[in-house]
């Protein structure tokens, strides 16, 4: 399990390592992370579960990326943060707020149908 190099308060994090990150719906922060001059970790993190890895991957680069990635690159990379977030974690993730639902739900349909029965 990686960690994030960019920090999440700073919107200028800089790291050696680290070749390029963005934010997705103020929760989810991704990052390429290097591992080689044209080879690093596409990584997304958790932010409201503490940075918590949720995905990492590798990916390449057109060429070293020392100044900063080919926009092509940046274009496959956020297409595949958002379309793993949408697409394949999201589903199976079930928010506080629709679980108390659930809940609720459920207590109301016991409390229809267990009513006591006099006929002992």
């Amino acid at each position: 399990m990686s960690l994030p190099l960019a920090t999440w308060t700073n919107d200028d994090s800089r790291h050696p390592q680290l070749v390029w990150w963005s934010r997705l719906d103020n929760r989810w922060q991704i990052e390429v992370q290097r591992t080689g001059p044209y080879t690093g970790n596409f990584c997304i993190f958790d932010h409201d579960n503490g940075d918590k890895e949720i995905l990492c991957e590798p990916t390449s680069f057109m060429y070293d990326a020392a100044y900063g990635p080919d926009v092509e690159d940046v274009a496959k990379w956020e297409d595949r943060g958002v379309h793993f977030v949408d697409q394949e974690y999201r589903p199976n993730e079930v928010s506080d707020e629709r679980q108390d639902e659930i809940a609720k739900e459920i207590e109301e349909k016991l409390g229809k149908d267990d009513k006591p029965q006099d006929d002992y």
